[in-house]
């Protein structure tokens, strides 16, 4: 058998272990979802009330969000850890990721305000902080994971990053493709614009633009009950997609690709 079949069959084998194992983690841990559903309410709400004091304000809002998106990366990592999270195991603030988080978000946005500074009032090169961002979301795409996972932070987390998509770009990618694919195949170019919109820290979304965007207009109804539960649904698809990437991360982390194709015909 050829190596790229080996690689294939391989990371096949991954990815259903970690689809199944990420299942599980949600199903053990629901109540994730009624929580994050609190977080992006109190998220939209900080960034609406103190948005109106100005940069002050603006900023106090930042660091509002990032403490927000601290708690989720928490829940993932517990509910990625066989943990079964309960009330008590919730509330608790994880500093840690917290800081590891400004000083990324931090690094991420001075790069992007520059570069929206430099070509602002050029509408011809708009198109170059849009690349950017896309190459921001594709070489640097487990931020999350080395965050939550590997608790680095600012410069060290980019190079992690980097260098983790570099050595397992096949295994990693493949998965996003798939999910994206629908979207691509009904309109690349808005696809695209997408994922060059998706916050590289938070991928939970980038499956359920993707679906919005391979459905057909008013497939998800007009209805406000059947909006609510299609919403939480995709909510529900979302978080499972970040229990997955978690196991993937860590799977990938534990070994090679030639290491993982030696496991492969050893079996």
């Amino acid at each position: 058998m050829s190596e790229p079949l080996l690689v294939l069959r391989a990371s096949l084998a991954i990815y259903a272990e970690c689809a199944r194992d990420a299942f599980h983690g949600l199903m053990r841990n629901w109540i994730i979802i009624p929580w994050s559903i609190g977080l992006l309410i109190a998220a939209f709400l900080s960034m609406f009330l103190l948005g109106q004091f100005g940069d002050v304000g603006g900023m106090i809002a930042g660091l509002v969000v990032v403490a927000l998106i601290s708690y989720y990366y928490s829940w993932i990592n517990a509910a990625a850890g066989k943990e079964r999270l309960r009330f008590s195991s919730v509330l608790p603030f994880d500093w840690a990721i917290f800081f590891s988080l400004v000083g990324l978000t931090f690094v991420l946005w001075t790069i992007s305000l520059l570069l929206g500074q430099a070509f602002a009032k050029s509408p011809e090169l708009s198109w170059i902080p849009i690349c950017f961002n896309l190459a921001i979301f594709i070489l640097l795409n487990t931020l999350p994971e080395e965050v939550h996972e590997q608790r680095l932070d600012s410069f060290p987390a980019l190079a992690a990053a980097f260098q983790f998509n570099k050595e397992n770009w096949i295994e990693w990618y493949l998965p996003l493709v798939a999910i994206l694919l629908p979207a691509l195949l009904a309109d690349w170019s808005i696809t695209l614009v997408l994922v060059a919109g998706t916050d590289v820290l938070l991928p939970i979304f980038l499956p359920i633009k993707a679906l919005n965007i391979a459905l057909p207009t008013g497939a998800l109804g007009s209805e406000l009950i059947l909006t609510v539960v299609l919403e939480g649904l995709l909510l529900c698809l979302g978080t499972w997609f970040m229990l997955f990437r978690t196991y993937l991360f860590r799977a990938l982390s534990q070994g090679t690709r030639r290491r993982r194709i030696y496991q492969l015909k050893q079996r």
